[in-house]
Formats: structure tokens, C-alpha cells, sequence
């Protein structure tokens, strides 16, 4: 609140008194005031005489009424007729969002109660500045605010004067007051809200364009005056006028419709214009026209910074109750994901009390970051799951385009640098774009790039006179520039264009240096601007810490550094804190592109990055500019980041590696350099893992990790607690985290030569740890073989009842790895034998771990019989597994429920291979709910496993006939195995193959047969691709792929390419079933099936019938044992040849297709059902009488309607 704008309101009433109140200027000459101060209530009149007086203008200046408000709107907007010495400039307008809460404001006016009584200024009143709390469920009916006092209150009439005076909370200006209601004995104080004036046509039309309604607790602080040519690059400062993206904001409006929660990730890297799409979207959200009087009609927008940066007021209780739909944007969103996880929760409260909010992060990409923060809780693993997440594409796509961008973008910068007074060439000075030019500007990040083209190219490189402080300087310079180029070209002698750009930044750097009395050299200001962006500060004591590692400044005092500290915040100041208008080249118009709310308005809080939002500095901005600066000091100073890095924080060493990883996409030239300061500093090091999950592209963080281990010799010590300190799952790490480990086990092969008995325990322990993390990478071959190293070890030590239980996990290890690579007769033999050293650990200390441990063996035994298709015994073990399993859970729940799920999920899998459907699907849905609440715990360590469940489930629900519940999880578990397998591949590909498998079922099933082709040519490129790679394990399941793509093929008419790939699954199903017929015969039966139908169709039915003979008599003598399980797939292939060979008699056939339509009903496979249904509907249009009398005769009912009709 700024007392300058408050005024003093007099005129003469109808009967000839003196009116008076109290106002505020809003804008040049413009006062807002109550209604009941300038217009008579009874006859509708404005006052005569108005004049208004300000608090630094004694003079009373004549005024009018611009707008006289409503009856039912105590407000009036009057205009000075002069307003020389009323110029105030905009206000920010606000309301409350929050509908809840207390919101704290203020008021300063005239009240009778501040007449002077003495001396020659009495009868004058003088100003009051009143506080208080408006309570945001007070007044509901009215729509009014009610302001309930802070301090001490006048008697009863001594607020009369009061009225017309602005009601402030914080920067934002959000009612007028008009009165004081008697029943609250003046301890209350009642406005008019802006938001209800703002309904009213005439009173913004009075305001004039570019005026924004923003909420209180949502506002940021007002966008900062262009101080310097690099500003006009912001995406905040919306310099250049917006254009394009139709089809980018048409679908963001559309994603705002509707209620509830909705989550949109939009990538891109950087300059592409992310942000100012965003901005955009939040202008047109606020600025929707003629919105009706009620708040909830009108969106709420906000930029969510760290916190809140001046002006903000209960921002998280607002955004938990809000009172109205609300748009939150969160920039930098990968590298703040604490930041998001904060919005999501209070985003989701919101929406389940009936809110709509919808949250819109902003990135560079969409990488591990995103993965990591969906596994870190539950509740953002569910939400975060449905998100939209996509990249927006290059702003131009077509060169066509590009020149009346690249003139548009000359017009806008040369306005607004004249405004700032900047000398510059004039547009017309410029050369146009050529054909070749205007292709550069196509291409990811051109948004920016076209921009600071054009900038360079108005800037030029003979502009030096600089302009003294507060006068334009000379707008043309003696000759034309030189073309535009694209970053990193040369722009003439100047350079690239960043350079062009930072030397006329450099003379903003030197003029505002004077006024802080330093004499440092160009190069030493820019080193200190390239240093406090590379790792900001949190306050003034660690500015000045970290300027003395700036070159040439560790020999200057403490106060020199002192200055220069205070120079860089005044230079960039943190969110919120406007530049010193000393350093601004002229004072910017109001309503100009650089000051003042442009024609897009104020922003609520603007794009932050979260290293540098609150410290004690801003970084240059754009990035670009940033990162060209930041790589060409570590360029120029050879050995300084790795001097640097022994004297930083860690949330400054955090900040410098995640702008160095964004630098090095540009500026390769920088690697060696990072690579050193990484390997110089274990604990730096460690900072690097974390910023590699978040970075749109880790190579020379994951270089330096590599090179700290060849190059540096890093002490055992110092290797095992980096170790320790990587996730028991990564991806981006992954292979680092394989290095890491297996620089370990050479370092303990070494000390085991030497000290056996005390380290070859260690070294069998790391080698089982290096066969994990080689299994997790998808390095099985290798991992067997370390984990064959330390199970030979721990053999030998075995004689040592100590090492009989490591020797057991090594060997559940092995059997687990045996299994990935198919080979599932060594598994099995494996873990029986680890079965029978735990069951004797278990024989002589019963405890909970040995316990725990022959539960988990006997689950992995269950996993390997039912690979070898030994269906029965693995129902054995597995349930003896899962009654461990349950005994344990039952006594301590924390560590031993995810045992207890794992022998759930195999159980419900042993179960459904034996035709037990209900009791699988039991089993599963126990396994789920276990795995759901695990996962939001723990999602690192459980997601993948719960995806593996979620498939499960939708298998157990289809083999019931519930397709239409199967599907939602088999779409769940393939989008999780989708994001695990973009950075883990090797991992997460059988799981993905897996799962798009099942979907591929469950789309067909639910004739959505274009879909399921998709899903299944999905499916058949990731198993050929494992196939490829490991076919002893993946061979199988490339067969099960082929199979099921064939399915839609056939319902879409494609026929000969459906019997082409079930053929070349049967070629792939031979071998295997020829191997292991109980785990793959009946599934080369299927496949039979499926030749014969497809050949039918294509009319080679004596290949069929042959093909078919050979099916049943695969099925037939596993029907006799197995008849829950094998009665459907027997009775397909009697349907397959009833189409092919219809049995002569009407009642024998009829009494297959009723047989096979009951079976097909009962299972659900509709499919089936409706085929023979179409069938035995044709039979009984010829031979009516024999059907009627043979469907009584098995069912026992009478034939339904839909049977009887022609």
C-alpha cells in the first residue's frame, strides 16, 4: 500500500452541505471512492464541486464522475479534470480466493475521528490508517467484506469520512470501504468487493484495457521494469507479442473445462516457449469477458514459486479451498519436485471437497525425474498416472512463417528498447531473412533463437556510447548490422549472438557498478554475474563467501566483495524485489511493453527457477543466455569448478551441476572441466547422482561419476558410502550404480588375496550385490556369472554355520537369474537346493528372518514349477510359502508384507493355470490392495511389482468373464511399465511385453479390434527384441505375441497376414513344446487351433481339418485330467471344426453348440459365445424341432426367444 495514492474527497450535497470522504488514485488522474460519498441517494446526483486533494499535493483539484457505480453498488470512479500532480500509475487489483481463512488488510482514509482541535490545521482531518482481518465466510449473502478491526477504534460516528477509502491486502487492492455497520460498535468496518465491480461493464471500461483482477493469495510480486536488453528475452517480460499455437491453447482450454483434478506435463527444451504459452493461457483464463458477478465464475491463476514472493497470503489453504477453478503452473518443474508433490496434495484435497483445479508443470523433459516422482508417494503414483504428458513443438514448422515472426519480433524489441532509451539500429536498418536464415529458426528452442536473433541484430556492434542514467540515448547507430545467425554462428566480428547480447548487458553491468562505487574491469563483473548464476546464495554472508572464489577477487577486501554482493542483488534482484530505478535507463510509460501491465497484465508469481527463487540474487536470465555465459567463464578459467567446488554449499554445488548438465546440450566444449570438478569431490559427486534423475540429459554428470572411479582412485571408504547412497532401484544410474559396485569387488578381490579370512566374506557379499544390479540392468549373463563367484565362495565358508545363510540368498539369486535367462531346469535344481540349507536354518532357529527367508525360496520354487508348467506341485509350495507368509504378516506387518504379497500374486497364478478362478482372483485382489498400500510408501522399491499384480488381475477377471473390470488394470500396468522401461529397458521390457500382451486379450475381447492390433504389434516388437537378445527365456512369449496379434487381424478382414504370424508362432512353439511340453503343449495346441480357423476362412480347409485333428488330440487327454482348465480351448477347436465340417446330424451338432455355448458363457468369451449362438440360430431356422427338443434335454429349460426367432 502506497499512502501517496490516497486523497481526500469534498463537494457540495443537494441541500447545499459538505460532503466529504476519502478516495485513492488507481491510476493517472483516476480516484476510486464509495458511491453514497459522491452521488445523492434520493435523487441519483452527483455532487457539485468535486475536488480531491492528495496527501503530497495540497492543491484541490476539480474532478468528475467516470463511472457513478449502481444502486447496489456502493462505488464511483472520478476522473481529475487536470491531472498534472495526480499521475499514480496502475494499481493491482485482487480478490479473495480462499473460502476459508482470514486475510489480513489495511485501509488509510479521513474519519471524523482524526479532525484536528487545535492550533491552524483544526477542523482538518487528518489520516488514519486503519488493519484488520477479513473473515472469508463472513457476509456470504451480501457479497460484501466485513473487516473486523486490529487496534483500538473511535467512538461511535468517529469513522464517518471513512468511506471511499481503498481496503489493501498486501500489494493488491481488493474493496472500498463504505461502512460501518452500528451493531459492531465500530470494531467492524464493511467494503464492497472488487471482484463485484468487476462484473460492472462501465467500471472497467472506466479503467481502461490491461487492467487483471488477481487473487490474494495467489498474487506474485508485480513484473519488474526492463532494466537491460537481456530482460526483454524473459518469458515473463512478454516483449514480443505472442503468436501462434492455436491448436496448443484450443487444447489447453479444452483440458481446463470440466471439474475436478486434472495434471498436464508439457515438455520441450529450452526456448522453445513453454513458459510463454503458459502466461498466455493464464491471461486468457483471467481476462475471460463480462464474467458474471460471481466469484466462482472466474478462474484463479497462479505461478507456484517455492514461497510465496510478496503478496501472496494463505496461499496453501486457498489452493486447498478455493472459491472458484484454479490454474496452477509450476516452472521448472523437474528440478523441484518437493515443490510438486506439495501442489499435488493440496490440488487433490481441493478436488475431492468438489474444487477444480488444474495443475500444468512445465520441463525440459520427461525423464527419470517424472518416474521418480510418480514411484515417491501413492498418492502422486495415482494422480500423476493419468496425467497428460507431451512436448510442444517448435514454435515455427514451416520457413514460410518465419519472417513475419522475425519482423514482428524487430518491432516489439525496437519499442520497447526505445522506451528503455537503449541505442539501437532501427528494424528498417536490418537485412531481411533469406530462405536458408529463415530454416534455422524451424527447429527445437527456435522460439528463443529468433528472438535473440533479432535482438542482436537491433543491437548491433557499434552502439557504445552508453546512456547517462535517465536520458535516451542515441536510438540509430552509424552503420547497419550485420545478419542474424543462429546461436553459436558468428554474427559478424561479434561473435555468437549471445555474445552480441551480453556486451550491450555489460554496459548495464558497468553503469550500475558506478553508483555502488565499484572501479572493477568488465571481465571481473561478468566472471561475479556468471558465479552468482552458476550457484546463487542464500544471504549475504555466502554471497560474499563465494565472490572471493571468483578470479582476480580473492585479493580484493571484504568490502569490495561486500559491494559487489549488494551490486548483484540490485543488478538481478530475487522474486519480488524491483530493480532501483537508478539503474533503469528512463523511466518506463505505465502502460509500456517493458513496465507497468502490458496488454497481457500482471502475473501471479512468474517463472522461478528453484535454485535461485528467495536467494539473495536472481540468475541472468533467459537460461540460454545464462548457460552461454556460465560455459564460456569454466571455459576461460581451466581448473576453477574444481577449485570452486571445495568451497560451495550443497544447495549451490546442487543449483551449479543443474545448470552446468543444462549448459554442456550446448556447449560440449564444458566436459572436461565438470568431469574434473565431479571427480575431484566425492561429496560433489553424490550431488551429482541426484541431479542426473532430473536432467534432460545426464551424459556429463554420469561422464564425471565414470571418470571418479577410473581416473581417481577413490578410496574404499569413500566408494561404499557413494555406493550406499544409490536407490536399491534406479535407471538413470543404472549403470553407474553396475560400476560402482564392481570397482567395489575389485577392491575387496585385492584385500582377499592378502586377509581371507576377514575379507572374503565382504567380497562374497559385493559380488551377490554386483549380480543384482547386473539382473536389474538386464545383464543377466553377467550377473550369473559374479553370483556364481560369491555362491562358491560362500560354499566354502558354509562349513561356518555363519555363512550358511548367505550362501542360501547367493543361491536364490542364481536361481533367480536362471530363470530370466529360461533356463528353468538348472533354477529349479538351484533353489531346492537353497529350500534345504533354509529349512535346516529354520530347523534350528525358527526366528522371522530364517523364516521369512525358506518363504521366500519356496515362492521362487512355485515361480520356476510353474515356468516348467508343473501347475500342481507349484500350488503346493506356493501356498506353504504363503502360510509363512501370513504367520509373519500377521505379527509384523512392516516387514513382511511385501513377502506376503509376492506369495499372493504367484498363489493366484498357480490357481488360475488349474481353472480356480474365483480363488485366484481372491488371491490377486489380496495381493493388490497389499502391493497398492506398499507402493505408496515405497513406490521405488513396489511399483514395478505392483504393475506385474495389476496384470494379473486383469488375466484372473477375463478368465471370469469380466472384461469390461479387466481392462482398466491391464491398461494401468502397461502405462507403469511404459515409463519404467524408457529408462530402464533391460528391466522393464519383458514386464511391458507382458503386460501389452494382456491388453491386447482384453481389447479384443471387448471387439475394440483396431486398438487391440496396435497393442498387439506393440507386443510382438518388444518380444522380438528380448527374443533377440536372451531366446531361451523370451522365445515363448514372442510365440503367446504372435498368437494373440492374430486374433484382430482375422476380425478386420486381414486374413492371410493373421495365418503368416500364427504360422510363425507355431515355428517358434515347436521347439519349445518339444522341450517342455507340460508348460507348452497346449499352448501349441492353441496355436493349431488358430492355423486351422485362419485357413478355413482362407478355404484350404483340407490343410485345416488336418492342422485341427492334430490340436484335439493334444487337448482331448488333458480335458480327461484337467477339465476346469483345458474344457474351453477343446470345445473352440470342436467350434472351429464345426465350421469347417459340419456333423451331418441336426442333433449331435446341436449338441455341440450348445455344449460350447454354455462353456463359452460360463468363461465369458463372447467371441465364442456369439459364434456359436449365430450357429446353432441357423440350425434351428432348418431343423427347428431337433433343437428345441435337444436344448430341453441339457438345460432343461425352454429354448430362449432369441434362438425361436426367424
Amino acid at each position: 500500500m502506497r499512502p501517496e495514492r490516497v486523497v481526500d474527497v469534498t463537494g457540495s450535497g443537494p441541500g447545499g452541505g459538505t460532503v466529504f470522504g476519502s478516495g485513492c488514485l488507481v491510476g493517472d488522474g483516476l480516484v476510486l471512492t464509495a458511491r453514497h460519498v459522491v452521488v445523492d441517494a434520493a435523487s441519483g446526483r452527483a455532487a457539485r464541486g468535486l475536488a480531491v486533494r492528495s496527501l503530497e499535493d495540497d492543491r484541490a483539484r476539480p474532478c468528475e464522475v467516470a463511472w457513478a457505480g449502481t444502486d447496489r453498488l456502493d462505488a464511483a470512479l472520478l476522473r481529475v479534470v487536470d491531472p498534472q500532480g495526480s499521475r499514480a500509475g496502475p494499481v493491482r487489483w485482487g480478490q479473495v480466493a480462499s473460502a476459508t481463512g482470514k486475510v489480513a488488510c489495511e485501509a488509510i482514509g479521513f474519519p471524523r475521528a482524526m479532525a484536528q482541535t487545535h492550533g491552524p490545521d483544526a477542523g482538518t482531518r487528518d489520516t488514519e490508517r486503519f488493519t484488520g482481518r477479513v473473515n472469508a465466510g463472513t457476509g456470504l449473502l451480501g457479497g460484501r467484506l466485513h473487516v473486523s478491526a486490529d487496534d483500538q477504534v473511535p467512538e461511535r460516528g468517529g469513522w464517518q469520512g471513512m468511506s471511499g477509502a481503498a481496503l489493501w491486502a498486501g500489494e493488491l487492492l481488493i474493496g472500498v470501504i463504505v461502512a460501518d455497520p452500528p451493531a459492531w460498535r465500530a470494531r467492524r468496518l464493511v467494503a464492497e468487493p472488487v471482484s463485484l465491480l468487476w462484473a460492472e461493464p462501465g467500471f472497467r471500461e472506466a479503467l481502461g484495457p490491461g487492467a487483471v483482477l488477481e487473487s490474494v493469495e495467489f498474487a506474485g510480486p508485480p513484473r519488474v521494469a526492463a532494466s537491460s536488453p537481456a530482460y526483454l528475452l524473459r518469458a515473463d517480460a512478454q516483449t514480443v507479442r505472442f503468436r501462434s499455437r492455436v491448436r496448443e491453447l484450443v487444447s489447453l482450454t479444452r483440458w481446463c473445462d470440466g471439474g475436478g483434478l486434472r495434471v498436464r506435463l508439457l515438455t520441450g527444451p529450452g526456448g522453445q516457449g513453454k513458459t510463454r504459452l503458459a502466461e498466455e493461457l493464464c491471461q486468457r483464463l483471467e481476462q475471460t469477458p463480462d464474467p458474471g458477478p460471481r466469484v466462482e465464475e472466474r478462474w484463479f491463476t497462479t505461478w507456484w514459486n517455492d514461497r510465496p514472493a510478496g503478496g501472496g497470503h494463505g496461499r496453501s489453504r486457498a489452493l486447498e479451498r478455493p472459491d472458484g477453478p484454479v490454474l496452477v503452473v509450476l516452472d521448472y518443474a523437474e528440478t523441484r519436485p518437493d515443490v510438486v508433490a506439495e501442489v499435488v496434495g493440496l490440488a487433490h484435497r481441493a478436488a475431492a471437497a468438489g474444487a477444480t483445479v488444474r495443475v500444468l508443470l512445465l520441463a525440459r523433459s520427461a525423464g527419470d525425474w517424472w518416474q521418480r516422482l510418480m514411484e515417491s508417494d501413492g498418492l502422486l503414483e495415482q494422480v500423476l498416472d493419468g496425467a497428460l504428458v507431451e512436448e510442444l513443438a517448435p514454435l515455427e514448422t514451416e520457413p514460410g512463417a518465419v519472417p513475419v515472426a522475425y519482423d514482428e519480433a524487430l518491432a516489439d524489441l525496437d519499442a520497447a528498447l526505445t522506451t528503455m532509451g537503449w541505442p539501437h539500429h532501427p528494424p528498417s536498418a536490418v537485412p531481411p531473412l533469406d530462405d536458408r536464415a529463415a530454416g534455422r529458426f524451424t527447429g527445437p528452442g527456435a522460439a528463443l533463437s529468433l528472438q535473440m536473433n533479432a535482438l542482436a541484430a537491433l543491437l548491433g556492434e557499434d552502439a557504445e556510447p552508453e546512456p547517462a542514467t535517465g536520458t535516451r540515448g542515441p536510438v540509430n547507430s552509424p552503420r547497419p548490422p550485420d545478419p542474424p545467425v543462429e546461436p553459436g554462428e558468428g554474427v559478424g566480428p561479434g561473435g555468437p549472438v549471445e555474445e552480441v547480447i551480453l556486451r550491450h548487458e555489460r554496459r548495464y553491468w558497468r553503469n550500475s557498478a558506478r553508483h555502488h562505487g565499484l572501479t572493477l574491469t568488465d571481465l571481473t563483473l561478468r566472471r561475479a554475474v556468471a558465479v552468482a548464476t552458476l550457484c546463487g546464495a542464500s544471504g549475504e554472508d555466502q554471497a560474499v563467501a563465494l565472490l572471493e572464489q571468483v578470479p582476480r577477487l580473492g585479493d580484493q577486501s571484504e568490502d569490495v566483495r561486500l559491494a559487489l554482493a549488494r551490486w548483484l542483488r540490485d543488478l538481478y534482484p530475487p522474486a519480488g524485489t524491483p530493480a532501483p530505478d537508478r539503474f533503469r535507463a528512463t523511466p518506463p510509460s505505465p502502460a509500456s511493453p517493458s513496465g507497468g501491465p502490458s496488454p497481457g497484465g500482471w502475473h501471479d508469481g512468474g517463472p522461478v527457477d528453484s535454485a535461485a527463487h528467495n536467494a539473495y540474487w536472481s540468475p541472468l536470465q533467459p537460461d540460454r543466455l545464462a548457460e552461454h555465459l556460465v560455459a564460456s567463464m569454466v571455459s576461460e578459467c581451466p581448473g576453477w569448478l574444481r577449485q570452486l567446488a571445495g568451497h560451495t554449499s550443497p544447495d549451490q554445488d546442487f543449483q551449479a551441476l543443474t545448470v552446468l548438465a543444462r549448459a554442456w546440450v550446448r556447449h560440449h566444449e564444458i566436459l572436461p572441466e565438470v568431469v574434473a570438478m565431479i571427480a575431484a569431490q566425492p561429496a560433489v559427486a553424490a550431488i551429482a547422482m541426484r541431479v542426473a534423475t532430473q536432467s534432460e540429459d545426464p551424459t556429463v554428470l554420469l561422464s564425471g561419476l565414470t571418470a571418479l572411479l577410473r581416473d581417481t582412485g577413490l578410496p574404499l571408504l569413500e566408494a561404499t558410502a557413494l555406493a550406499d547412497l544409490l536407490p536399491q532401484r534406479t535407471r538413470a544410474l543404472s549403470g553407474f550404480a553396475v560400476d560402482i559396485t564392481s570397482s567395489l569387488a575389485g577392491m575387496f578381490e585385492r584385500l582377499a588375496a592378502s586377509a581371507p579370512d576377514t575379507y572374503l566374506p565382504i567380497l562374497a557379499n559385493v559380488l551377490n550385490k554386483l549380480s543384482v544390479r547386473l539382473g536389474a540392468a538386464g545383464r543377466s549373463e553377467e550377473g550369473l556369472a559374479a553370483n556364481r563367484r560369491a555362491a562358491s565362495i560362500y560354499q566354502r565358508l558354509a562349513e561356518d554355520h555363519v555363512h550358511l545363510a548367505a550362501f542360501a540368498d547367493a543361491l536364490n539369486n542364481q536361481s533367480n537369474l536362471l530363470g530370466h535367462l529360461g533356463r528353468h531346469e538348472e533354477g529349479l535344481a538351484t533353489i531346492r537346493r537353497t529350500v534345504e540349507i533354509r529349512e535346516r536354518l529354520v530347523g534350528t532357529d525358527p526366528d522371522a528372518a530364517s523364516s521369512s527367508a525358506l518363504a521366500n525360496s519356496l515362492t521362487s520354487m512355485s515361480n520356476i514349477l510353474a515356468s516348467l508348467g508343473r501347475y500342481e506341485e507349484g500350488l503346493i509350495t506356493s501356498r506353504r510359502a504363503n502360510a509363512i507368509h501370513e504367520r509373519l504378516a500377521e505379527s509384523a506387518p512392516d516387514a513382511h508384507l511385501p513377502d506376503l504379497a509376492a506369495s499372493l500374486n504367484n498363489l493366484s497364478i498357480h490357481l488360475g493355470e488349474l481353472g480356480r478362478y474365483e480363488e485366484g482372483l481372491a488371491a490377486i485382489l489380496r495381493a493388490v490392495e497389499i502391493r497398492e498400500r506398499l507402493a505408496g510408501t515405497d513406490p521405488d522399491a513396489h511399483l514395478p511389482d505392483l504393475a506385474g499384480s495389476l496384470s494379473n488381475l486383469s488375466i484372473r477377471l477375463g478368465e471370469l468373464g469380466r472384461h469390461e473390470e479387466a481392462l482398466a488394470p491391464a491398461e494401468r500396468a502397461t502405462r507403469t511399465y511404459e515409463r519404467l522401461a524408457e529408462t530402464d529397458p533391460a528391466a522393464y521390457l519383458p514386464g511391458l511385453a507382458y503386460s501389452l500382451n494382456n491388453l491386447t486379450t482384453r481389447l479384443y475381447l471387448l471387439s475394440r479390434y483396431e486398438e487391440a492390433l496396435v497393442a498387439g504389434q506393440r507386443a510382438v516388437q518388444v518380444c522380438e527384441r528380448l527374443a533377440e537378445a536372451a531366446p531361451d527365456a523370451h522365445l515363448h512369449h514372442l510365440a503367446a505375441a504372435l498368437n494373440n496379434l492374430s486374433a484382430p487381424l482375422r476380425e478386420l478382414g486381414r486374413l492371410d497376414e493373421g495365418l503368416a504370424v500364427v504360422l510363425r508362432a507355431v515355428h517358434v512353439y515347436e521347439p519349445q513344446a518339444a522341450a517342455n511340453p507340460d508348460a507348452h503343449l497346449h499352448r501349441l495346441a492353441g496355436l493349431l487351433n488358430n492355423v486351422a480357423d485362419l485357413a478355413g476362412e482362407l478355404g484350404r480347409r483340407d490343410e485345416a481339418v488336418a492342422v485341427l485333428r492334430r490340436a484335439i488330440g493334444i487337448y482331448e487327454p488333458l480335458m480327461e485330467t484337467h477339465p476346469d482348465r483345458f474344457s474351453l480351448d477343446l470345445f473352440r477347436c470342436y467350434l472351429t471344426g464345426d465350421k469347417l465340417a459340419p456333423i451331418p446330424d441336426p442333433r449331435e451338432r446341436a449338441t455341440l453348440l450348445i455344449s460350447t455355448l454354455t462353456i463359452a458363457l460360463d468363461r465369458g468369451h463372447e467371441p465364442m459365445a456369439e459364434a456359436a449362438a449365430q450357429r446353432l440360430h441357423d440350425l434351428h431356422r432348418t431343423h427347428p424341432t431337433e433343437v428345441t427338443q435337444t436344448w430341453r434335454e441339457l438345460t432343461e429349460t425352454d429354448p430362449p426367444d432369441w434362438l425361436l426367432q426367424n
